[in-house]
């Protein structure tokens, strides 16, 4: 039998997108995280470990615009496109690790909340 974990994280960033044809204001959003992460082994996770990664993955974005990052130049920032950029660099980071991010779930509100699943 094998476990997962539910892991959250908030994102604090700013961001415009392009409502029909015209640039929205720049406006923040604290965005909730949703990571199902499972362990390859049986072992436990490591908090420690995968709390540093998302963190310092996290903390590049932190109070920042998120157009303006190279990450997400030449995408509309919806949440949609956020948590798939998220997902790659998320995914890239555990690589190797003994984790596999399974779901990644990203609210923008308590009433909002694209997913994306493995």
């Amino acid at each position: 039998m094998k476990g997962k974990y539910i892991l959250k994280y908030f994102l604090n960033a700013k961001h415009y997108v392009f409502i029909e044809g015209k640039k929205s204001i720049i406006h923040p959003h604290n965005w909730q995280l949703e990571l199902d992460v499972k362990v390859e082994s049986d072992e436990m996770i490591s908090f420690r470990v995968i709390d540093k990664k998302i963190d310092e993955i996290l903390n590049k974005f932190d109070d920042k615009v998120l157009n303006d990052e190279e990450e997400f130049q030449g995408i509309e920032t919806t949440t949609e496109n956020i948590c798939r950029v998220l997902w790659e660099i998320i995914n890239n980071s555990l690589n190797g690790t003994g984790y596999l991010l399974t779901s990644l779930k990203i609210s923008e509100n308590p009433s909002r909340t694209f997913v994306l699943e493995r």
